[in-house]
């Protein structure tokens, strides 16, 4: 391929509708896991104003809602557990896991740590810890809204009988908030790391 030429084929292409021509790859980004979360959580937020409009398929539509809401976290946690350890000249792999709690793990302490920079009065921690808390209680593997049944043939869900898209998406609306605070600080704190002298 020459530098003007570009990978595509049938499904993944331009197509004539200018504006609808999404930019990947080196033509978009480069993106990193905060990019592809604030991705999910704008599409699921999307999702929820159409179905507070027209709620026709609720019942069907809550189940790629709930999961892209789930990896929009899982990315969060992801971006945060890469990053936040530099602020300390630390090196912390993320864990290639789709369990939220396993990299909540790593990164709630160097939240923690940088105390009055990422949470003053430690309440977003604590809106996440509950948040995380919610969706493991509904979904410890990271199946449960991508697939109807476990390997074992069992249906997901048979204890559930209700989730309101509006008031989950309120909660996620503030988490993304959450996150996309901490994204953004971060990156700042990287900026001023030494003129700050944060612990290491």
């Amino acid at each position: 391929m020459t530098k003007f030429e570009y990978r595509q084929n049938d499904l993944f292409r331009r197509g004539q509708q200018i504006r609808l021509n999404a930019c990947v790859g080196p033509n978009g980004g480069p993106y990193d896991f905060a990019d592809y979360a604030h991705g999910y959580f704008l599409a699921a937020r999307e999702l929820v104003d159409s179905l507070q409009r027209k709620s026709n398929y609720v019942d069907i539509v809550v189940y790629p809602l709930c999961y892209a809401y789930r990896h929009a976290v899982e990315l969060g946690l992801k971006y945060l557990a890469r990053e936040l350890p530099k602020l300390y000249g630390e090196k912390n792999d993320i864990r290639l896991t789709h369990n939220l709690s396993d990299n909540w793990q790593q990164v709630r302490p160097y939240l923690s740590r940088a105390g009055k920079y990422l949470d003053a009065d430690n309440s977003a921690i604590s809106y996440v810890d509950k948040v995380l808390a919610d969706f493991l209680e509904f979904d410890p593997s990271g199946e449960v809204f991508r697939f109807p049944e476990n390997k074992k043939g069992e249906l997901h869900l048979q204890d559930a009988r209700i989730i309101n898209v509006e008031v989950l998406g309120a909660h996620m609306n503030k988490l993304a908030d959450i996150f996309e605070f901490w994204f953004d600080k971060s990156k700042d704190l990287m900026e001023y790391r030494h003129e700050l002298q944060l612990d290491t």
